[in-house]
């Protein structure tokens, strides 16, 4: 963390914290991402207040969910100053440790709706047909989700209707707010998905 400017007292928290082993390879995954260092260094000081939250209540790092980051959120908005992305910034240090083996893996099964079981399936997909590696399957699922959001908001998924201009249109309206890494990887994922829709006889 040296070349970020966050302080030796922030540096100081996230070292000694529940987060303290994970900072590092979650520093190093956002450089790869290609983010500025201004915006990593905003994410860096956000994981430190959540390393001081959890400390304060005497939970570990395994015991972090969706629900608990939430818990905190609330705590967050009430104690600082908002911060643009940082719900954002908090579901991608869970994703990470996700794939550090720190935190339990989501239960997709838990989610409602014909989007939800789609997502399971191609979760299946990816993980028993293709045999790609929990780090990929976190990457890909939420990018997936969003495109079919971004489509069909809460009506029916009507996959037979998708066009390619539904695809091109989606990734250049997302790219320009993401780094190139993960432009490539948005592209990457829909490429995926698509397949998996073709094999289903879906499109």
């Amino acid at each position: 963390m040296q070349q970020l400017f966050v302080g030796p007292e922030t540096a100081r928290i996230l070292r000694a914290g529940p987060l303290g082993e994970y900072v590092d390879g979650f520093v190093a995954a956002l450089c790869q991402a290609g983010y500025a260092l201004a915006s990593i260094n905003d994410k860096v000081k956000l994981a430190a207040q959540l390393g001081r939250w959890l400390e304060n209540r005497g939970l570990v790092v395994g015991e972090l969910d969706e629900e608990r980051l939430c818990a905190f959120v609330r705590h967050r908005q009430r104690h600082y100053r908002s911060r643009r992305g940082a719900r954002a910034t908090l579901a991608q240090l869970l994703r990470h440790l996700r794939t550090r083996g720190a935190v339990a893996l989501a239960v997709v099964s838990v989610k409602h709706g014909a989007s939800a079981r789609l997502e399971e399936q191609y979760l299946t997909y990816l993980s028993q047909e293709r045999g790609l590696a929990q780090a990929t399957l976190i990457n890909y699922l939420p990018l997936v989700g969003r495109f079919l959001r971004d489509r069909f908001s809460s009506g029916p998924l009507r996959l037979g209707e998708l066009k390619a201009q539904d695809i091109t249109g989606f990734v250049l309206r997302r790219a320009h707010q993401m780094s190139p890494a993960r432009a490539k990887l948005l592209v990457t994922a829909l490429r995926s998905f698509l397949r998996f829709l073709f094999l289903r006889a879906e499109t």
